[in-house]
């Protein structure tokens, strides 16, 4: 398995530098800043999801579930302060550990990057489900790829990969397989 430093080493620098997105957020305010953080740093999880490659999406995953497994302790961040993290200040975590959102951030930016890399046909979403049945409202977010109909969820919280707690209720954000180009200047006549 892939060391923790040497992925430090390939991305942009940790900084940490905080800023205010939203002060006072709600569940929808999180989800809406955590798929804007996920398309952000596209191109820093490009730097690293080779690391990750086990030459199928299956593996793949399940790679990054016990990377994610092995080397953060799981930490519930206080529902005042949700914290957003880019790759670098997730991978300097490991002491402090990381929450749901951080484990479904570095799940979701090394699978969509494996997908837009390797040109492999797959499915990316961020599940936001609720265990609780008099509650729709998230409380946990997860990572989950759909190759084919198979679904594979990459949930480090849970003891095993693919470990299927069945929420009450989920709502699903994919993340969209396409590019987005900016172009200047004018054509030569």
């Amino acid at each position: 398995m892939v060391n923790r430093n040497v992925l430090i080493g390939k991305v942009s620098p940790f900084t940490g530098k905080r800023e205010i997105v939203v002060a006072n957020q709600d569940t929808v305010d999180i989800i809406d800043a955590l798929i804007k953080n996920h398309y952000k740093y596209s191109n820093e999880y490009d730097k690293i999801f080779r690391y990750f490659d086990g030459g199928s999406v299956e593996e793949t995953a399940y790679n990054v579930w016990q990377f994610l497994k092995d080397d953060f302790k799981y930490t519930i961040e206080p529902e005042k302060m949700q914290i957003l993290r880019s790759p670098a200040a997730i991978l300097a975590s490991n002491v402090i550990g990381i929450d749901c959102k951080g484990y479904a951030t570095f799940a979701n930016g090394i699978m969509d990057a494996y997908r837009r890399n390797t040109k492999k046909n797959f499915e990316v979403y961020y599940r936001f489900a609720s265990y609780d049945p008099f509650d729709s409202t998230p409380q946990h977010v997860f990572a989950v790829v759909n190759e084919n109909g198979v679904e594979y969820w990459i949930d480090p919280v849970l003891d095993q990969f693919d470990e299927k707690k069945q929420p009450y209720y989920y709502k699903d954000k994919k993340i969209k397989n396409m590019a987005l180009v900016a172009m200047s200047g004018i054509p030569a006549i």
